[in-house]
C-alpha cells in the first residue's frame, strides 16, 4: 500500500507532512519570483558604487579648512544616521546667496568670512534614475538635508544633494 491506515505513505512520512513542505516551498518560489519581477534587489544583492555630491551654499569660512574637511574622513547625514560615504573631493567657493534689492529684485550676493563648498564622497547603495538608496533612506538631486556631517565640520543652513553618479 501507497498510504498505509495512520495517514504516512510508504509507512514513513506523514501525508500532511508533505503538504506543508510543499506550500513553503511554494511561497519561497512565488516571492522570489515577486523580487525578481519588480527589481526590487534583495539583502544580499551587491550595492553599486556611487559619488554623491552635496552642497552648501553659505558655512563659515573657518569650517571648510583641509583640517575640518580631510579628504578620506566621512560624510554623514546625522538626521538619518547614515554615513554616504569617503569624501573623495572638497570644493570650496565664495557663499552664494541673494540680497534684495530697492526696486524688489533678487541679485546674487557674497558674504564676508562666509563659504560654499561642494564635498563629493564614494559610498556605496541602490543606484536607479530617481536618485539612490542608502540604507533605505532615497536621495536624489536637488533634496535638501537637514545636517551634514563632512569629517569635523556640520553644515546645517540649506544643504542639498547636488549630484548623484554610478562610477563604473
Amino acid at each position: 500500500m501507497i498510504i498505509d491506515n495512520k495517514g504516512r505513505l510508504f509507512g514513513k512520512v506523514s501525508v500532511i507532512d508533505i503538504l506543508i513542505v510543499v506550500v513553503i516551498l511554494g511561497a519561497i518560489a512565488g516571492t522570489a519570483y515577486k523580487f525578481s519581477k519588480s527589481g526590487a534587489t534583495g539583502p544580499l544583492a551587491k550595492p553599486d558604487k556611487i559619488l554623491i555630491t552635496v552642497f552648501c551654499p553659505e558655512t563659515p569660512d573657518f569650517s571648510v579648512t583641509e583640517e575640518n574637511i580631510a579628504v578620506g574622513s566621512l560624510l554623514r547625514d546625522p538626521t538619518q544616521g547614515i554615513t554616504l560615504g569617503t569624501i573623495k573631493e572638497v570644493k570650496v567657493e565664495d557663499s552664494v546667496g541673494y540680497a534684495a534689492t530697492s526696486d524688489g529684485k533678487f541679485n546674487l550676493s557674497s558674504k564676508d568670512r562666509i563659504k560654499s563648498v561642494y564635498v563629493t564622497a564614494e559610498g556605496y547603495g541602490r543606484y536607479s534614475s530617481n536618485g539612490v538608496i542608502i540604507n533605505n533612506v532615497e536621495y536624489s538631486v536637488g533634496q535638501i538635508l537637514d545636517r551634514v556631517k563632512a569629517g569635523k565640520s556640520e553644515f546645517r543652513y540649506n544643504s542639498r544633494v547636488a549630484d548623484l553618479k554610478k562610477v563604473e
